[in-house]
C-alpha cells in the first residue's frame, strides 16, 4: 500500500457506495523472473494510481480495491510474515439480486466509478502497468444502462416520432 504522511498504509476503499460503472478484474501473475515483485509493487501503488486517472474528473468518484488469493498470497509474503486471519481461496458469493463467481486466479481488482469510461481507463492503465506479468483469467464490465434510464429507451416523451419531416430538434432530416 502506498505510504500516507507519517507510516500508516492508506486504507483501501472498501466499503464506498455503490457506483454508476464497475470493472472486475482477475489475473495470474506468471512465473517470469520479477514477476511477483512487479505486480506486488503496482498492486501497493493502486490508490496512487486510481489518484492519477482520476484527477481528470475531480468531481467523478473512482476506486479500485485489491484481493490477493491465498495461494498467491503464500507465495509472496515477506519472510516471518503471518498469514492473514480468514484468508481463504476465492469463494462464490450468492447474493439477493447478483452473485459473483470465483474465479481462480491470483489477485482480484475492483474498480468503480461514476462514468464507464474512468473505470476502462484505470483498468487499461492497471494492465499497462502488470500486463507483461500475468495472465487475464476473468475481466467483466458492469455499468448502469442508459444511465439508470427505462431500458425501453423512452425518456419524458423525447422518442415520439415527428411527421413534420423534422429530427424532433427542429433540424431538417
Amino acid at each position: 500500500m502506498s505510504q500516507q504522511s507519517g507510516d500508516d498504509p492508506e486504507p483501501q476503499p472498501v466499503l464506498l457506495a455503490f457506483r454508476r460503472a464497475a470493472v472486475f478484474l482477475v489475473v495470474s501473475v506468471n512465473d517470469r523472473p520479477g514477476a511477483a515483485e512487479r505486480v506486488r509493487d503496482a498492486a501497493a501503488d493502486i490508490n496512487a494510481l486510481a489518484r492519477a486517472v482520476g484527477f481528470r474528473q475531480s468531481t467523478t468518484a473512482l476506486s479500485c480495491v485489491v484481493g490477493f488469493g491465498s495461494t498467491y498470497w503464500d507465495r509472496i509474503r515477506p519472510a516471518g510474515a503471518t498469514r492473514p486471519a480468514g484468508l481463504h481461496p476465492f469463494r462464490p458469493i450468492t447474493g439477493a439480486v447478483h452473485d459473483a463467481p470465483a474465479t481462480a486466479g491470483d489477485l482480484f481488482f475492483h474498480i468503480r466509478a461514476d462514468r464507464s469510461d474512468l473505470a476502462f481507463e484505470l483498468s487499461r492503465q492497471i494492465m499497462a502497468v502488470i500486463g507483461p506479468w500475468v495472465s487475464v483469467q476473468d475481466h467483466v464490465t458492469g455499468f448502469r444502462y442508459f444511465d439508470a434510464r427505462d431500458l425501453l429507451g423512452f425518456v419524458d416523451g423525447t422518442e415520439k416520432p415527428d411527421r413534420s419531416g423534422r429530427d424532433g430538434r427542429g433540424a431538417d432530416r
